[in-house]
């Protein structure tokens, strides 16, 4: 998508309302109900529109828009928390969902036929094999489309010369002869037929060109009761997209291999059905080299653990504990769930060990044998760490003199041999969670899962303990690692689930996310003490500059967090020529690298540490 489509969506957002149902409608999914089969994934979710109407019906739907305020508008009409993501690089992994919708406005506006390519392979990857794939486009009827034609909208390029028609907009019936000289200069009608082929669209227009001329109307007034003139809101509209037909969406479907396809043209959207799709390969990605197309490697090996639409729900929440959660842990693997209190790490561990009996969904995890280190504390204050140890060895029928060496090397591993005979109730925390990490080794596990092990320890401890998993790691146990701080997930965890409200918002490998996801802060000193902060209007053009995802001010200091594969150089180099036309004096002071908690406030808006759920964590 380029960057004035992102303009134009950024300031139309507010009134996104009036054109979010024009084109695909809920009567066009009603169609298509019967192929469509949870979890769902919508890319170009249309202010939440589409994953409204599809929870509505029972599905479990969820959205990705790459525009902010699209994501934004979403969360303010419809309480609807969607992600932020281009839709050629998902942070999902592969085969997450059973439906992928492709919404109008994503394959439509991309230029680049590669860009669109790699877009509908990027859906088909994180597609289940026997999924459905639904891609739908903005189509217009057959006699709309030969008046653009007529009128020079439309044209032979298979362009959609969308700034045209804010052009006649401008003029409208007020100026038929002005209109007529456009429409001349833009086909090769004389001034005569131009000027009859516009009174005619006048005498004859389509209910659809109709709605389409009210819309517009509509925007504008309410943008001016915003404060913004008509010719500030049609600025940002783009001079033209694509036009895709019928023949161009086949070969970009088989191009990426999606064959075969069922492709029905219905009223003002081209929706194309897509089923049994072929295994999209990494050498297949290097057709479309000049698109950031993720590794699959690590989804690729052998799997540890996992977990297929995992739901647990208690009675007394409102909400599921944990919502339908995928996860695949990779043997050998140091795998972090990452969240804050209430994101559903501790259900989601005592139903992987069997303490909890999942409500519904799936856990495979082979031949593993499972240690369970819980967050509360295990252990018996009135008994010594030896006898700690050898009670929870003999729940497993491990006594006598063939467990004296494995108890001597937890003793060591965990740092208490000089301790072991003193009563734990004179332990340090510190000292208590180690022993609590030697209890769920008694039985030597393939897989340790570990629920918060740092929590309330000394910084000596916690080092200990960190070495202690890194060591255990290297020997082939394979650990599962809850935590809520982030600095621990990216010193420790090979891939990360971040987690919040039970469900699963990204995977992938801590520096991965970070490097594509996460936004970094640059700040300046304001020279303009004596005129107070930056007006809210002067932010919000500032906030249109590519790649910003927000902007504040106070008297002496402007703040952008701007999208972490934003080129620096080029964001400054275009910030400069902001301030210069609106006047503002601003020295570089500092940048902020981004961070694993900047990048969980980026997708759910607020910070991993939130405690939110005090009380109620689970």
């Amino acid at each position: 998508m380029t960057t004035d489509i992102y303009k134009w969506q950024q300031s139309w957002a507010p009134y996104w309302s009036f054109l979010e149902d024009a084109y695909l409608t809920t009567r066009h999914l009603k169609m298509h109900l019967s192929s469509i089969k949870s979890p769902v994934l919508v890319l170009g979710a249309l202010q939440g529109l589409i994953v409204e109407y599809l929870q509505e019906q029972g599905f479990l739907t969820y959205g990705v828009d790459p525009e902010k305020q699209m994501v934004l508008q979403a969360k303010k009409r419809r309480d609807l928390r969607l992600i932020r993501a281009d839709a050629f690089f998902l942070p999902f992994r592969t085969d997450a969902y059973n439906t992928v919708i492709i919404a109008p406005g994503i394959i439509d506006y991309m230029s680049d036929e590669t860009l669109a390519a790699a877009t509908i392979a990027e859906a088909s990857r994180v597609l289940h094999a026997s999924g459905h794939l639904i891609v739908t486009l903005y189509q217009l009827s057959t006699r709309v489309e030969e008046i653009y034609r007529n009128i020079g909208v439309l044209t032979n390029d298979r362009r959609f010369q969308m700034k045209r028609i804010f052009d006649l907009f401008n003029k409208g019936m007020s100026d038929p002869l002005g209109c007529a000289r456009l429409i001349s200069g833009w086909t090769d009608k004389d001034s005569l037929s131009a000027f009859y082929h516009w009174i005619k669209l006048g005498l004859t227009m389509p209910a659809e060109m109709k709605r389409e001329y009210n819309n517009i109307k509509a925007i504008v007034k309410a943008a001016q009761q915003d404060g913004i003139s008509q010719d500030v809101l049609l600025e940002s509209v783009p001079v033209s997209v694509p036009y895709r037909g019928r023949y161009e969406i086949e070969q970009i479907l088989r191009n990426v291999n999606m064959d075969p396809f069922e492709l029905r043209v219905g009223n003002r959207c081209m929706i194309a059905k897509c089923r049994d799709k072929a295994r999209f390969t990494r050498e297949d990605a290097a057709l479309f080299s000049t698109v950031r197309y993720r590794q699959l490697g690590p989804f690729k090996r052998d799997l540890a653990i996992e977990t297929i639409e995992l739901t647990k729900k208690f009675q007394l929440l409102m909400r599921p504990a944990v919502d339908a959660l995928t996860l695949r842990v990779p043997r050998g693997s140091i795998y972090g769930l990452l969240g804050p209190d209430g994101a559903g790490k501790t259900t989601t561990l005592s139903m992987l060990c069997g303490l909890t009996a999942p409500s519904s969904g799936r856990i495979t995890f082979g031949s593993n044998t499972f240690g369970y280190v819980p967050q509360e504390l295990a252990v018996y204050d009135e008994l010594s760490g030896r006898d700690n140890i050898r009670f929870f060895a003999s729940l497993y029928g491990l006594h006598g003199t063939s467990f004296e060496q494995r108890e001597a090397a937890l003793l060591e591993l965990s740092g208490l041999a000089e301790y072991a005979d003193d009563l734990v109730g004179k332990y340090s925390t510190g000292m208590k969670r180690r022993l609590n990490l030697a209890l769920g080794l008694v039985h030597s596990p393939t897989v340790l899962l570990l629920d918060e092990p740092t929590a309330g320890v000394d910084p000596q401890s916690q080092h200990l303990i960190f070495d202690v998993v890194k060591g255990l790691n290297a020997s082939g146990i394979i650990i599962v690692y809850a935590t809520r701080y982030m600095e621990e997930a990216l010193g420790l965890c090979d891939q990360v689930a971040i987690m919040d409200l039970g469900q699963l918002i990204i995977e992938g490998e801590p520096s991965d996310l970070i490097r594509s996801y996460g936004t970094y802060r640059i700040d300046f000193e304001l020279d303009n003490q004596d005129r107070g902060p930056l007006k809210q209007s002067t932010l919000g053009w500032l906030e249109k500059i590519y790649g910003v995802r927000h902007v504040s001010s106070n008297a002496s200091r402007l703040t952008f967090v701007v999208q972490k594969n934003r080129k620096r150089k080029d964001f400054l180099k275009e910030l400069d020529v902001y301030c210069n036309a609106m006047e503002i004096s601003a020295e570089f002071i500092g940048i902020t690298e981004a961070t694993m908690d900047s990048l969980f406030l980026d997708l759910t808006g607020r910070s991993l540490r939130d405690d939110i759920y005090r009380g109620t964590a689970v």
